[in-house]
C-alpha cells in the first residue's frame, strides 16, 4: 500500500514537472507479506463442539467444521441436497441476506456447485438431527390444532414424516431460514464460552477445516475440491503456509519409503 501510494504520487510530480522523474521507477515492488492466519486447533474445535451441543444450532456448527462449507452454502442446504447413504452433501445454492431480505442465489462460482464427501460421525449427526426436527414438527402441529383426540384414535396409521425433501436442513422450527447474521452472532457467543474469541466463522470453519486436512497428509486438490475454489492455485495461496511446513514431513516420509525398502522376494530367497 505504501509502496503504490508513493509510486502514484511521484509520478504526478513528474507530470507537473516538479520532478525530472521518479525515483520510484526503478525500484521493485516489495512481495505482499500475508499475516498468519490464526485458525481453530483440534482441541478447540472439541471444545467449540461441546458448548454447541448444548444449543439447537449443534448439527449447523458439527457441519461447518466437518465440511468447510460457507455460511450461507449450509444455511440454503435442503434434505434433498443429502444423500446419508452415500454420506454426500450437494452444494447448488447459499442463502444470503441483503437489507434484512433473506434470498436463494447460486453459488459465487462455478465451482462452488460441488458434492463434499461427509464423514461417518457427520451422518450420524444429521440422522439425529432429522429425527429432532420430525419430533419438532410433530409438536407444533398439535400444538396449532385441537385434533388431539383424532390423533390418538388414529395413532395405528402411520403417519407422513412432516420434513419434506424439500424442507432447509438448518432452520426454524417453523421451516423459516436462519438469518446468516443470526448465526455468526451465536458463533460468537459459543466462542467466547469455549474460551477462544477473536476468530470469524469463515475463518473457524473454513479455514480450519482446510488447515486440518492439509496437516493430516490430505492433498491439496482434494481440499480444494471441498472448498469449492476455483483452482488448486487459490487453494496453495490461501494455505501456503501451511503447506510450506508440511515439507520436512514429507522429505521424512520418501526417506522412510527408500532406506526402509525391503524387496518381499529377495527376502525369500534368503530365507531358503
Amino acid at each position: 500500500m505504501t509502496y503504490l501510494t508513493l509510486k502514484q504520487a511521484l509520478k504526478y510530480a513528474v507530470e507537473k514537472k516538479y520532478i525530472p522523474c521518479s525515483p520510484m521507477d526503478s525500484i521493485r515492488k516489495p512481495k505482499d507479506e500475508k499475516p498468519e492466519m490464526k485458525v481453530l486447533t483440534v482441541e478447540n474445535v472439541n471444545q467449540l463442539l461441546t458448548e454447541a451441543k448444548k444449543t439447537e444450532y449443534y448439527a449447523l456448527f458439527f457441519t461447518y467444521e466437518f465440511t468447510g462449507a460457507r455460511r450461507g452454502e449450509l444455511l440454503g442446504c435442503r434434505w434433498s441436497d443429502i444423500d446419508l447413504k452415500l454420506k454426500q452433501l450437494s452444494i447448488n445454492r447459499q442463502l444470503v441476506e441483503h437489507n434484512n431480505i433473506l434470498s436463494f442465489k447460486s453459488p459465487k462460482t462455478k465451482n462452488g456447485c460441488r458434492q463434499i464427501d461427509l464423514t461417518p460421525m457427520n451422518c450420524i449427526i444429521l440422522t439425529e438431527h432429522l429425527a429432532e426436527e420430525e419430533k419438532k414438527r410433530k409438536l407444533l402441529k398439535r400444538s396449532q390444532t385441537k385434533e388431539d383426540a383424532l390423533v390418538k384414535k388414529d395413532a395405528l396409521v402411520k403417519e407422513e414424516p412432516l420434513v419434506k425433501k424439500e424442507d432447509l436442513v438448518f432452520a426454524h422450527v417453523d421451516g423459516k431460514p436462519y438469518s446468516p447474521h443470526l448465526i455468526s452472532h451465536v458463533w460468537q457467543k459459543l466462542m467466547k464460552r469455549s474460551g477462544t474469541e477473536g476468530i470469524s466463522l469463515h475463518t473457524g470453519t473454513r479455514h480450519s477445516h482446510a488447515t486440518i486436512l492439509l496437516k493430516n497428509g490430505v492433498h491439496p486438490k482434494i481440499v480444494q475440491e471441498r472448498l469449492g475454489h476455483s483452482s488448486i492455485v487459490m487453494t496453495m495461496d490461501t494455505y501456503s503456509h501451511v503447506i510450506n511446513g508440511m515439507g520436512k514431513a514429507a522429505a521424512a516420509g520418501f526417506d522412510d519409503a527408500v532406506i526402509n525398502y525391503k524387496d518381499d522376494k529377495v527376502v525369500e530367497k534368503v530365507t531358503i
